[in-house]
């Protein structure tokens, strides 16, 4: 494990591509067509989060050093995190970019903002959000080195971090991801339930606001 700066912010993006593409939900968030500088967009929003909050703002990686030494970027797996020593400001309302259905995404990920802020909104804490852009707190893995430890890596790598600060972390995930955050000491505090139905979609499509407190300095 190692941080990740400005440099690997394009081999995140290659990975997220591959990564997130079976969604039973990414056709309706993102119908397409994308733009053709989709990527250097996706790119660019990663770089001004980063550059937004370079202190609070977190990015590690997994590196595999094998494609290192064949010349290949090493990165196999990525997250983002904030860790929020003061009081976090609402996040502003987005503007979603070109190839979405911005009714959708303001519905899914403009709910998880609302639910976020309203839990979490008033204190300090560790926040991981499995989102997607513009508001990019997230973690992926290449499929081809999945299950191989890398991803939670990272995850207790964010969880000694909030330990050390005394701090709650707070993430959303699928109820298929749940069980990974599980193992770290993450518990479902609530559920988000979005209808998709409007689009061809599920009817219900749940998304798990997942909650870990701090273990104390001698465990």
């Amino acid at each position: 494990m190692t941080p990740a700066g400005e440099k690997d912010a394009a081999r995140s993006v290659a990975i997220e591509k591959v990564a997130y593409g079976k969604s039973p939900i990414g056709h309706i968030i993102y119908p397409g067509p994308a733009a053709s500088d989709a990527d250097a967009a996706r790119e660019e929003a990663m770089l001004r989060s980063l550059r937004a909050n370079p202190e609070s703002c977190l990015w590690i990686q997994a590196v595999d050093e094998d494609r290192v030494a064949q010349g290949e970027h090493g990165m196999v797996s990525f997250a983002m995190g904030y860790l929020w020593e003061s009081t976090p400001q609402r996040p502003p309302k987005r503007v979603w970019g070109a190839g979405s259905n911005p009714e959708a995404c303001e519905l899914f990920f403009g709910s998880m903002d609302d639910k976020w802020f309203e839990r979490m909104g008033n204190k300090p804490h560790f926040f991981k959000l499995i989102s997607a852009p513009p508001d990019l707190k997230l973690l992926h893995t290449d499929p081809a080195y999945q299950r191989r430890g890398a991803g939670s890596m990272l995850l207790q790598h964010f969880a000694d971090e909030a330990d050390k600060h005394g701090l709650e972390s707070y993430l959303e995930s699928s109820d298929e991801g749940r069980p990974l955050y599980e193992k770290f000491g993450y518990e479902t505090v609530d559920v988000l339930v979005t209808d998709f139905s409007k689009w061809g979609g599920p009817a219900n499509f749940e998304n798990c606001l997942m909650l870990r407190k701090p273990k104390p300095a001698s465990q």
